[in-house]
This record gives C-alpha cells, sequence and structure tokens, in this order.
C-alpha cells in the first residue's frame, strides 16, 4: 500500500500559543459572527452545497434542538446527522468529505507560506518549550484534558518506530476516532524515517489508506516541533481546539 506524501511542519498549529487571550477570544467570537450572521444572504444552502429542502430542515433543526448540541459544527455536518434515508446521509457525507479535504488543502499551503515566513523572519530566535513554560509558570507538566474531545479538534501524537509504547498509544488513538467524528489524528515521527519507513509502520499498525488520504490521519517527519514541546517522554500526545493546545491526552 502507498500512503500519500504528508511531511509538512507544524508551525501554523502554533501560531496562536502565543497569541494573547483577548486576540484569540475576538478571533473566535469573529469566526462564529461570520458562520452564523454573514453567509451569502441570497442563497446560503448553495454557500454550503445543499438543497433548499436540506437547508430549510437544518434551520428549523438548529433553532429548535441542535443549537444546545451542534452549535460549533458547520450545516453540512449537522445536515448529515439529521438526514431522511440512507442516501441523503452518504451523499451528505460525500460533500463534507470533498469540503473538509478542501480546507485541510487550504491549510496545509498556508502552513507551508506561514514556516517560510516565521523562519525567515524570526528564524533566529530562540524557540518556544511548551512544556518548560508550564514547569515555570503553571506549577507543572501540562495538565490533562478535562472537557470532551470534540468534532474539529486534532490529537497530535510524537512517537518513533523503535518504540512498542508509540504502537500500543497509537493503536489507542487512532481505534478511538471512531468515536470522535470531525477529529483529525496527527502522528508526528521524532525519528527522522524515510516515506518507506512511514508508511512500513502504518501498514503494520494496519492504519487505513483511506484514512490517511481523507486526513483523518496525517502522518508527518517530525523536525524541530518535538523539542520546541520540551523533547517530553515517547510516546507523548497532545490535543489541539482551535490552533491553541489545551492539554495532554
Amino acid at each position: 500500500m502507498t500512503y500519500p506524501a504528508q511531511l509538512r511542519y507544524f508551525g501554523l498549529l502554533l501560531l496562536l500559543v502565543g497569541t494573547p487571550a483577548w486576540a484569540a477570544n475576538e478571533t473566535q467570537i469573529k469566526t462564529e459572527q461570520t458562520r452564523n450572521t454573514t453567509l451569502p444572504a441570497e442563497n446560503p444552502a448553495r454557500h454550503w452545497g445543499l438543497t433548499q429542502r436540506q437547508w430549510k430542515r437544518y434551520t428549523h433543526y438548529m433553532a429548535v434542538e441542535g443549537r444546545y448540541f451542534y452549535e460549533q459544527l458547520d450545516p453540512v455536518f449537522v445536515a448529515g446527522l439529521i438526514a431522511e434515508t440512507d442516501a441523503e446521509r452518504a451523499q451528505l457525507a460525500e460533500l463534507y468529505a470533498r469540503q473538509e479535504y478542501e480546507r485541510n488543502r487550504r491549510l496545509i499551503a498556508f502552513n507551508d507560506a506561514f514556516e517560510m515566513a516565521a523562519n525567515r523572519l524570526y528564524g533566529h530566535m530562540e524557540k518556544l518549550s511548551l512544556d518548560k513554560l508550564y514547569a515555570k509558570y503553571g506549577g507543572g507538566e501540562l495538565p490533562p484534558i478535562r472537557s470532551p474531545i470534540q468534532s474539529g479538534d486534532r490529537i497530535v501524537l510524537f512517537v518513533k518506530r523503535n518504540c512498542d509504547a508509540c504502537r500500543a498509544e497509537t493503536r489507542k488513538r487512532y481505534a478511538a476516532l471512531k468515536r470522535y467524528p470531525g477529529v483529525t489524528l496527527d502522528i508526528y515521527f521524532v525519528d527522522s524515517p524515510s516515506d518507506t519507513d512511514i508508511q512500513r509502520w502504518a501498514h503494520d499498525l494496519n492504519i487505513s489508506v483511506d484514512a490517511v488520504r481523507q486526513r483523518t490521519v496525517t502522518l508527518n517527519r517530525d523536525t524541530t516541533r518535538y523539542t520546541e514541546y520540551g523533547s517530553p517522554k515517547l510516546p507523548t500526545t497532545y490535543l489541539l481546539r482551535n490552533h491553541r493546545i489545551i492539554g495532554s491526552l
């Protein structure tokens, strides 16, 4: 089996770590306002690729019940949850997969541009170590996650190939994805393996090629991010939400 090359940097995901809290909150507020109030007024259904019937059903559901559970999810995902037939559910699942693929493609492209700009502007500066920072000001290691995993979260896992504990942790996190629709598992190899080594490792752990192609799982060769995290003991797993690390798993 051949896995597509997805060896990318991790810089964009850390972009908001150094951003003031008020800026992050303002960004989140603006994002939600954009999602909820500034869709094209003339045809929001077309914007999301939904039929008028699907859009009407979605807005009615969100007004009555869905707002208590799915306010943070996009209309296509929610429309799929409340689909009336198996055929409609399959159609919406395909639409959602295509839209997620395109969003991830743009994210990776911008991530590459961000890394180039950051290295050009600030590559000479000392790197950030989250573990050391938290140990100094937070009284210990990064705290364990207390909030439930949500759609849109990213599970970031640092591993190396010749590590039984890393394999066990990967199997655990990969199996858990079935319980968390819309969550991505980003696996970072810190021991500089070749593409062939990564493919063989993923094959041995029965990681689906489709999961990699659809970017439910990403396989990445890490360069500096592991040391920026303070080189914690492997395997180590973090949860990212809205591009910010919220704790360890």
